[in-house]
């Protein structure tokens, strides 16, 4: 369906902003796109600043979005990305009204869900549709939109098989006695978009490798591991490979907006540009990379990143055993969504004030107009005023990176200003809250 409607999309009339055309934006990595200017400033991990968010066709928004690799239980960490770009996708469809066309590829073979399933002593499609489940009932649970399209690694093997074989007829990518391939990074002159100093990490130098930093697109099989057939040998996909394909089904050679967790930059977010680049023979294949920062949490007096590696995760399910929804996104709501946050009792007990602040502004204001709330008259064309500048700023925050902190802050100055006026007109209160 999301592919149908995408192939569907007229090719619009390109027009470069004014920002990119007399700044010279366009930098040896990045190009600024030309289309449709949407007035907004994302803050582009390609270029590490704030750049105009340009559309390719006026009004609808191509997006990306890497999901779970589903060996475990989502834990905050997790939670808090989703919901942080689920915000932005509301302000985008809601604020905006623009059409976000969104797919999420969800990696359900790969060799920690190999692993879980020998610990487990499971079929691997086993483990992994158990935690699929899992996540998408934490998603539903968090009111996270579902994408236009979810996409399985196990469902689009052909399609992927197949960017494989064009990496390889392109002279991209070789495969090697043992049926694995591997991208040829020396044939991508532009390798390093995230990191241009990137030899020697997450690097793996082998026999049959030509290059340490080359990756896998394809690994050989192994005994007792999920194979498939291809020309080349049987196997199973490469992890960075699985996204470039199932994106590329849906929107072919360019993608507006793809996002994923900061973790994710490098290698997997390098790899996938390498790929897609090659694969489609253009010189950008996202234009834009948005990245949530993490959940950090205090361990014996250091702070760290939450994480299943370092053992000091909680699971989203035992989360909100003890917290409402409302109460973890608006937690998500008072930091930006690309940078870090700490877990305590003080930021959740911060974002808990804050909502119920909020709850009880609603509360007051229909008494108020219901006539249940006796207190003097207030001076509406005042709020009416302030109210008018509330818009305003919640309009310039949106505008700039999303800046729903400021927004959410914008708002909470105005239910004290608000509130502050009733309580010195008011008298008593009929009924309690």
């Amino acid at each position: 369906m999301a592919l149908a409607f995408v192939n569907r999309l007229q090719h619009p009339r390109h027009v470069m902003c004014a920002y990119c055309r007399s700044a010279q934006r366009c930098s040896s990595t990045w190009k600024c796109p030309e289309g449709h200017d949407t007035g907004i400033k994302v803050y582009n991990t390609a270029v590490h600043e704030k750049v105009p968010l340009i559309l390719q066709t006026d009004g609808v928004i191509k997006w990306y979005a890497c999901g779970p690799t589903v060996y475990d239980v989502a834990h905050v960490g997790h939670g808090c990305s989703y919901v942080r770009f689920d915000i932005i996708r509301r302000i985008l469809e809601k604020f905006y009204n623009f059409n976000v066309v969104m797919v999420m590829g969800i990696t359900n073979v790969d060799d920690k869900i190999i692993n879980r399933a020998r610990e487990a002593k499971l079929p691997a499609d086993m483990i992994a549709k158990q935690y699929e489940n899992e996540f998408l009932a934490d998603m539903s649970r968090l009111r996270v939109l579902p994408p236009a399209l979810f996409m399985r690694v196990t469902e689009n093997i052909d399609s992927i098989a197949q960017f494989c074989a064009t990496l390889k007829d392109k002279g991209m990518a070789y495969a090697v006695d043992d049926s694995s391939m591997y991208f040829h990074v020396a044939k991508y002159p532009r390798y390093g978009l995230f990191r241009a100093d990137c030899h020697g990490e997450h690097t793996e130098q082998t026999e049959s490798k030509k290059d340490p930093r080359d990756f896998a697109v394809w690994k050989g099989a192994k005994p007792g591991e999920p194979k498939w057939s291809t020309p080349w040998g049987p196997g199973r996909p490469g992890w960075h490979i699985e996204c470039s394909a199932m994106a590329s089904q849906v929107f072919g050679s360019s993608v507006d907006i793809h996002t994923g967790g900061k973790d994710l930059i490098f290698p997997h977010h390098e790899n996938e540009e390498a790929q897609s680049c090659s694969y489609h023979g253009v010189y950008q294949w996202v234009n834009y990379w948005l990245h949530s920062g993490h959940i950090q949490v205090k361990k014996g007096g250091k702070v760290e990143k939450m994480s299943k590696s370092l053992g000091n995760f909680v699971p989203m399910s035992q989360f909100l055993q003890d917290h409402s929804v409302n109460e973890f996104r608006m937690f998500c709501l008072c930091s930006p969504y690309n940078k870090d946050v700490e877990l305590t009792p003080k930021t959740l007990d911060y974002a808990k004030s804050t909502l119920r602040k909020m709850h009880d502004f609603v509360t007051d204001v229909e008494a108020y107009l219901e006539g249940r709330l006796l207190c003097g008259t207030p001076n509406e064309p005042d709020i009416l005023e302030k109210l008018e500048k509330l818009r305003e700023e919640v309009k310039v925050a949106f505008g700039d990176n999303f800046n729903y902190p400021k927004a959410v802050s914008s708002v909470v100055k105005f239910i004290n200003y608000v509130n502050q006026t009733l309580q010195s007109k008011q008298s008593s209160r009929i009924g309690a809250r």
